[in-house]
């Protein structure tokens, strides 16, 4: 399954916080609000991301399915944890940035 990279997620939510829609626009019906959200700062955020990471999902960044046991294990053996430690402090780097 290809899910999304929480990293990015997370920073999504982070900057969406910021960025996102204010109280007097949530409710509305979207259509109303074309060209408006996600807000630029976001699309830049995720824009870099997927430079920086080759994709936004998971098995795609990993090559491995995260929800086979097997090829999880294996990769977690290989330093695979790591690397996505290593993603997460790159992508709430890149959010920082963002957010000020």
């Amino acid at each position: 399954m290809g899910s999304i990279c929480g990293a990015l997620a997370g920073g999504m939510l982070a900057l969406s916080v910021k960025y996102g829609r204010g109280r007097d626009e949530l409710g509305k019906d979207s259509s109303t609000l074309q060209g408006k959200y996600p807000h630029p700062v976001i699309r830049e955020f995720y824009k870099r991301f997927q430079q920086s990471e080759g994709s936004a999902l998971c098995n795609e960044i990993t090559g491995i399915d995260l929800d086979n046991e097997e090829q999880r294990v294996k990769w977690n053996k290989a330093g695979g944890h790591d690397d996505c430690m290593k993603r997460v402090a790159r992508t709430a780097r890149l959010a920082a940035e963002l957010l000020v």
